[in-house]
């Protein structure tokens, strides 16, 4: 059976908390980026927000937040 959006989106979120989890910020941020490239979503913009927040990336945390 083919993988959906959704689907896909939600295999790049799991990668995306694993990645915070671990203190990987930049795989954590491609991850959610990723995710939402699939389907916008309020936990995909809170993982983009908080990996943001520990890249130093002012922007995109106020934009993920908006």
């Amino acid at each position: 059976m083919p993988t959906t959006s959704a689907g896909t989106a939600q295999q790049h979120l799991r990668q995306g908390r694993v990645a915070l989890a671990s203190g990987a910020w930049q795989p954590a941020r491609s991850a959610f980026e990723a995710s939402l490239a699939c389907a916008e979503s309020a936990e995909a913009l809170e993982g983009l927000g908080a990996a943001a927040w520990w890249l130093d990336d002012g922007d995109t945390v106020l934009q993920s937040r908006e």
